[in-house]
């Protein structure tokens, strides 16, 4: 059974996913604070992103990692956050990148989702357990087990 703080461990092993706003499915990289039970994204002002998060839009957030064995659908509620010291915390080179290096840029827009539920699977990272239990799986009547499925709960 997956536990929520092992969820989070999971989602900061990866870097990207989608993010789902007004039917758009955009790319994104992110920022899991476990703490507040919360997941940032920086995004220019004029993007869909931003603009949904203008309205306290529900969201979706998807990310499959393959290296990690993680694959996760996380709904909730996406705004805008205000906190400097938070995108302070988070702001990199990466970020700076897009917004000419520059933290101050009046277009960046920190989005904050606070998930309500996400649903988890998990498979084994080794390569030779999951080609076992597929020939396994064809071989016998038995079911391959790759993994966990869990719904988890956000309070």
């Amino acid at each position: 059974m997956l536990k929520k703080n092992n969820f989070w461990e999971k989602l900061k092993a990866v870097s990207t996913g989608f993010l789902v706003a007004n039917d758009s499915y955009l790319p994104f990289t992110h920022y899991g604070e476990q703490d507040s039970d919360s997941i940032y994204f920086i995004a220019a002002a004029d993007t869909t992103a931003a603009l949904a998060a203008t309205s306290s839009a529900s969201s979706t957030y998807v990310v499959i990692s393959d290296t990690v064995g993680f694959y996760s659908k996380i709904d909730g509620t996406l705004s805008v956050e205000h906190s400097r010291e938070t995108l302070e915390k988070i702001w990199n080179v990466f970020a700076a990148a897009w917004f000419d290096g520059d933290i101050d840029d009046p277009d960046i827009r920190l989005l904050k989702m606070t998930p309500v539920s996400a649903e988890v699977w998990t498979t084994t990272k080794n390569p030779f357990m999951f080609l076992y239990e597929i020939a396994r799986g064809n071989l016998t009547e038995h079911q391959p087990d790759l993994g966990e499925y869990e719904v988890i709960k956000f309070d």
